[in-house]
């Protein structure tokens, strides 16, 4: 059940000051421990609000430190950290964060509590009365794509998959407008962790929070963030871009060897078909005769030819060493046609495109709309120009 509006008003009233501006400012930031190691060392960097910001970077490189700042998890030595204009050090440390989610990367749920009281701790400790914090963790079991029956449950008996979710909707319950992620999806499989990865950005951009992760994975900066901070050792700063800039223009040989020598396929991970002119390339009906679909290759000077159904979904790749030995009366969908292995669509990225291309029939790979209707064809040539 969704929260009621004045529910939604009050929370807005309660949170005024730190929902007005949620941007992150560290100002000379240091900190230093007691035995002189330094972690971070004079940060000045500005997260903007409403923004994913990635933290990333080779170990002990004060990525996760700078998180801990945030919410005073760690005490700056030097410097100064605005959320907003508010100095955090002149924030009351608990009421801090409470305004501030937090996901750890093994979901931190305490285990003697069932997931709903895992998910309303914050809501508790805030005061609210229990009908919102039902109404609450009712509707945070649906958006991070929970079944309702698993409220009831205890964390053992979930999934490690299950219970990232679980942490992320605890961090959301108070709605606050910041939310800080270390390593959230490190400690699940691969094949989770890209589903997790997708269903984040696409609850970030229903939720829009300003979003601080730590990562150890620059495919996963380079994909979740709106900007991603490079660090090097010692806490220092290499660059800070949004990942078409790092890829297109590293400022540095460490951020060129951090991003790795195959930053041009990774450049293509970040563009989507849909940013392309697509080829209209040479069709026809599925019902053509094959002495017209040979004049049409004649005169086009194509290898081959789409096959469509009445639909314009495509049915597969006829070539010309097919269609010229045929009986010129046939309907071209009587030949045997070439399936495609994949199916690309407009809001798959390049790095997609090139895959299927790779086994694709004549080189080409039809590109369709979301309801699968052909809309025009790519080929290896037109990946090779975006990037040049």
């Amino acid at each position: 059940m969704p929260l009621t509006d004045d529910h939604r008003q009050r929370d807005r009233a309660e949170d005024r000051d730190t929902h007005d501006s949620s941007a992150i400012v560290f100002e000379g930031v240091t900190k230093r421990y007691s035995d002189g190691t330094v972690a971070v060392e004079s940060l000045d960097l500005t997260l903007p609000a409403g923004e994913l910001t990635v933290l990333v970077g080779p170990s002990g490189c004060g990525k996760t430190t700078t998180l801990r700042m945030i919410n005073r998890l760690e005490t700056l030595s030097g410097g100064r950290l605005l959320i907003g204009n508010r100095d955090v050090m002149s924030v009351d440390a608990t009421l801090l964060r409470r305004q501030i989610g937090y996901v750890m990367q093994h979901s931190g749920l305490f285990p003697h509590k069932t997931i709903a009281d895992n998910i309303a701790v914050v809501p508790r400790l805030l005061g609210w009365d229990k009908k919102r914090i039902r109404e609450r963790v009712a509707e945070l079991v649906e958006l991070v794509g929970l079944d309702e029956a698993l409220a009831k449950r205890y964390p053992h008996q979930l999934s490690g998959g299950q219970q990232q979710r679980v942490g992320l909707a605890r961090a959301l319950a108070a709605d606050p407008p910041i939310l800080l992620m270390d390593e959230p999806f490190a400690a699940v499989d691969p094949i989770v962790r890209a589903h997790l990865q997708e269903e984040f950005l696409s609850l970030q951009r229903r939720v829009q929070k300003t979003i601080v992760m730590v990562t150890h994975d620059i495919d996963e900066a380079m994909k979740l963030g709106d900007r991603v901070a490079i660090f090097a050792q010692g806490g220092k700063l290499a660059q800070f871009d949004t990942p078409a800039r790092l890829l297109s223009a590293p400022a540095s040989d460490f951020v060129i060897d951090f991003i790795g020598a195959d930053r041009e396929l990774r450049r293509l991970a970040l563009e989507r078909l849909d940013s392309l002119e697509l080829d209209a390339g040479l069709t026809a009906p599925r019902d053509e005769i094959v002495a017209r679909a040979r004049s049409y290759l004649q005169q086009a000077g194509s290898s081959g030819i789409v096959v469509l159904d009445e639909h314009r979904a495509p049915l597969g790749w006829l070539d010309w060493e097919t269609l010229k030995h045929a009986d010129d009366r046939a309907r071209i969908d009587s030949l045997p046609l070439k399936p495609w292995r994949h199916r690309l669509y407009m809001h798959d990225n390049l790095r997609s495109a090139l895959n299927a291309l790779i086994s694709a029939p004549g080189e080409v790979m039809p590109v369709l709309n979301d309801q699968g209707r052909y809309l025009g064809v790519i080929d290896q040539l037109q990946l090779t120009r975006r990037l040049s």
